[in-house]
């Protein structure tokens, strides 16, 4: 991030710096206004109690991950302030290989942004 920080002040000092060429990546914001990226998530190690889920932090202050339950509906499984997530619950049935989806969506101090990942999907087993 550190890094990142650098090139945009190297931009904007810069002598070819126009407003124009740093609102398209988003490096000045439109209208003065922030609006939230989509996440993007990935799939890490994954394990019986231990599924990892890598993901990129957009300037946000953490991320909250949902799964959805077998209702259709998605519920929280947990927070993170920094990538990645790790979904320590264990196998609903030990003996069998689950699969599971999850996405998630940016944090803005305790409040959820608009603009929620991708759903990716995870099998994993004991």
């Amino acid at each position: 991030m550190i890094r990142l920080s650098t090139q945009v002040q190297n931009i904007r000092s810069g002598p070819r710096f126009t407003e124009t060429i740093c609102q398209d990546p988003g490096i000045i914001a439109v209208d003065g206004s922030i609006a939230p990226t989509h996440p993007t998530l990935a799939p890490g190690k994954t394990a019986a109690g231990n599924v990892t889920l890598n993901w990129n932090e957009g300037g946000w202050t953490g991320m909250n991950f949902q799964r959805p339950t077998g209702s259709g509906n998605w519920v929280d499984v947990g927070g993170d302030l920094h990538s990645p997530f790790v979904d320590t619950r264990p196998l609903r049935a030990p003996s069998q290989p689950e699969r599971s989806e999850y996405h998630a969506g940016y944090l803005d101090g305790d409040t959820v942004q608009a603009g929620t990942s991708q759903v990716i999907e995870v099998t994993f087993s004991a």
